[in-house]
């Protein structure tokens, strides 16, 4: 029973983002491609807690948007704003050669396909699922009434609380979609008629919550959880009814013959050539170009983690690991120096039999913390697969991206504190002087600890200058960061003067580099091979 509780907490980890409000409207062609535009409200956590530079986290948040939905080749017409609420506004068209992998950076409440029926139809699915899948659980196979009755009750619990964590989400959530087909509609269930020969659904936050409020009363829908867990708690067609209106899925056929409403290749090509120029005009994100020498990065296996069982009710779970797998940590050297990396994605796996090693789960696919070495000569990202058959003895093809940001020139900027004492605070890069204090443990020094909003590997340096403009004996110490702020603590031989400069050492010509990487042949334990 707690796949229950599991995708109710995944609902409302998405629901985070508070009121959510969205408008999209899809346009098909009968190959599954599309454009779709968005208008969305709504609000990030991080977004909520900037208070230095509203208008760098507001564009830090479209940035997010537009680089992290998946499935999207190309954007365009793209605005936003703040609203007085706090809330995020974006207008954006999007273009999608598959509609089945269009998901939404904030949120992807409603999962769409295009997909071949019967008698050469297609059929329009639109499902609110998580599309994580995690190990199918066993039946329990015979219970006493007893063990029945107390494992109901457990779910029933499991289930409150997680329904009580939705609540205060869900009330302000509304994800309205409308679709333009490609073909004429045979028939629907749970998409309303529009005028256009459009068809429409709404996903309405209140009633998913008097649906689950419902399912909450309901005997029967926790007896076939606790005997059949492998099922989706969500399947039944009762749960749709109360949602959407009817019995069954939400779906529609549609017969041919199937026309393009749109040019996609061309559209798409237009979209893309003014892409760059959109991104820069609005501020949003670097270009991304191939680094000097650039190309191939030969990278190799320097750990693996292996787990054959793994069961969460048993608490069995060997490194941490709550299912069966492989994972391989690759290090990935750049031939100079970088800055940070921001993803790194493995894109093939497979062994010297055949097998695919890639993961299902998607995210499983990208190194969550991709580690610089201390030299920032390259980086170690840890990927997980799945768990090599039998017949494997090497991995044959092992590859994917890494995208990361490097720099080669400086310059200086005196940030014009009038005094460096805590308190202090200047328009100019958010800088603040958090505190001014005698070190805890060198009692020669002081420690002065900055507030910035800029991303922690920009700043190369701080340098701390005497009334007279000399540089005083300084080292860099600890720091933090979150997004595009960081904390840096500086610690000065001798006591910092109250009439001194802060100058910030930044590097100036940050760019964003995009390459492929590839792990020559290698055993399962990562060991070359000739």
């Amino acid at each position: 029973m707690k796949r229950i509780l599991a995708l109710l907490l995944v609902a409302c980890s998405l629901a985070l983002v508070g009121c959510y409000e969205a408008k999209q409207a899809f346009t098909l062609n009968g190959d599954g491609s599309g454009k779709f535009t968005l208008d969305l409200v709504f609000q990030t956590m991080s977004f909520g807690s900037d208070k230095k530079d509203p208008e760098k986290a507001l564009k830090q948040a479209v940035k997010d948007f537009l680089s992290k939905t998946k499935g999207v080749e190309a954007w365009k017409d793209v605005s936003y704003s703040t609203r007085d609420d706090g809330r995020i506004h974006l207008v954006a068209t999007g273009y999608f050669p598959d509609l089945s992998k269009v998901e939404l950076q904030q949120a992807n409440f409603l999962s769409c396909s295009l997909v071949p029926g019967e008698k050469g139809s297609l059929v329009l699915q639109v499902k609110g699922e998580n599309k994580k899948k995690g190990p199918k659980p066993e039946a329990p196979g015979a219970l006493t009434p007893e063990e029945k009755a107390k494992r109901i009750a457990k779910a029933k619990g499991e289930f409150q609380q997680g329904k009580g964590m939705l609540t205060a989400f869900l009330s302000g959530l509304r994800h309205e979609a409308t679709f333009a087909l490609p073909g004429r509609l045979e028939s629907s269930v749970n998409l309303k008629k529009l005028e256009g020969g459009l068809l429409g659904v709404t996903l309405d936050g209140k009633k998913l919550l008097a649906v689950l409020e419902a399912l909450g009363n309901n005997e029967a829908f926790f007896e076939k959880q606790v005997m059949k867990p492998g099922e989706d708690p969500f399947a039944d067609e009762s749960f749709n009814q109360g949602l959407y209106g009817e019995k069954g899925p939400v779906r529609a056929v549609v017969a041919g013959p199937f026309k393009p409403r749109f040019d996609y290749a061309a559209e798409l090509a237009q979209a893309k050539a003014s892409q760059d120029a959109l991104y820069k005009g609005l501020g949003l994100v670097e270009t991304i170009a191939a680094p000097a020498g650039g190309g191939q990065k030969l990278a190799r296996i320097v750990g693996v983690q292996l787990a054959r069982e793994s069961d969460n009710e048993k608490d069995l779970s060997p490194f941490n690991m709550w299912k069966a797998g492989y994972s391989v940590a690759v290090l990935v050297p750049f031939g100079g120096s970088a800055l940070s990396v921001e993803s790194a994605v493995v894109e093939r796996a497979k062994t010297d039999d055949g097998q695919d090693l890639l993961s299902d789960d998607e995210s499983d696919r990208s190194a969550s913390f991709p580690r610089l070495l201390k030299d920032q000569s390259a980086v170690v990202c840890e990927f997980k697969l799945k768990l090599p058959g039998a017949g494997a003895k090497a991995l044959l093809d092992l590859g994917g991206k890494l995208t990361y940001q490097a720099a080669s020139k400086t310059r200086n900027i005196d940030l014009g504190f009038p005094a460096l004492k805590a308190g202090q605070k200047v328009k100019l890069h958010g800088a603040e002087i958090k505190e001014v204090k005698p070190s805890s443990w060198e009692k020669e020094k002081m420690e002065l600890e900055l507030g910035l909003a800029l991303p922690l590997f920009q700043v190369k340096e701080i340098q701390v200058l005497d009334a007279s403009g000399k540089a005083m004996e300084a080292e860099r110490g600890s720091s933090s960061a979150s997004g595009e702020h960081c904390e840096i603590t500086v610690k000065v031989t001798g006591k910092i003067p109250e009439k001194g400069k802060l100058v910030l050492v930044l590097w100036d010509d940050v760019k964003k580099y995009e390459v492929p990487f590839s792990v020559a042949r290698a055993s399962l334990l990562g060991e070359p091979l000739p």
